[in-house]
């Protein structure tokens, strides 16, 4: 970190941190956005860091329309979005990283071309444009992940609120898509004294223990990974023991 009394002899007055502080695993992903992150020691940091959404929230069909859409609203030729994404990509000083807040993602002066497969007429635009999330039914392909992103990363820059809400949307129709289908694959019960400890588990790896005094309900409790088997000596490690 460079201090105030070096700065004279840098010839500059921004100074741009070679390092940045890894996030903490419970921070949210919109504080890791903002330009005064909790997580980063902003001080004498002078850029803005961008996180992307993960792959599977970018690949999803919703997400994807999203992208569409807006990039159509630009009201911009393929050739001519092209060169506004070039524009705002490299005209701004950000740091650009995946989903982790830790591995950067490397821009280059060919990412462009490299990730439209040096298609110099870039087609594949005016096809992306007229997506919309009626026509929009399945998830992106791998392949097509490098455009998705450096299209995504434009859009932080241009309409961060746009990129949340996105995200929000696809997480809850994931969240809810995975919880629609959870179901109990077994379960199995034991007494000790006065107590007994019902187990149930489902196939998304979490369980939920029910503890009964007396035949009355004393307490519910949800574990995110199930047991493999359902004893005493599995309760006590759990703590459950009363």
């Amino acid at each position: 970190m460079t201090m105030d009394s070096e700065r004279g002899s840098l010839g500059c007055d921004i100074v741009v941190a070679k390092t940045l502080t890894h996030a903490t695993k419970n921070d949210c992903w919109w504080c890791r956005q903002e330009p005064q992150c909790k997580c980063i020691d902003w001080r004498d940091i002078r850029i803005k860091k961008l996180i992307l959404p993960c792959d599977e929230v970018i690949k999803h069909p919703a997400f994807y329309a999203g992208l569409a859409m807006a990039s159509k609203a630009t009201g911009k030729s393929r050739r001519e979005f092209i060169s506004y994404m070039t524009k705002i990509l490299y005209g701004n000083i950000y740091k650009f990283f995946e989903a982790d807040g830790v591995t950067e993602f490397k821009l280059l002066l060919c990412s462009i071309y490299s990730a439209f497969n040096d298609d110099e007429d870039f087609r594949w635009v005016s096809d992306f444009m007229e997506t919309t999330s009626e026509t929009r039914k399945i998830k992106a392909s791998d392949n097509l992940l490098p455009r998705l992103k450096l299209i995504t990363y434009t859009f932080m820059i241009v309409d961060f609120g746009l990129i949340k809400q996105l995200e929000i949307q696809v997480l809850e129709e994931i969240r809810k898509k995975k919880t629609s289908r959870v179901q109990m694959i077994w379960c199995a019960s034991f007494t000790e004294k006065n107590l007994r400890y019902d187990l149930q588990v489902f196939n998304n790896d979490e369980a939920e223990v029910t503890i009964y005094e007396n035949d009355k309900v004393k307490k519910h409790v949800r574990l995110s990974d199930a047991p493999d088997k359902w004893d005493i000596d599995v309760v006590r490690k759990l703590n459950l023991l009363f």
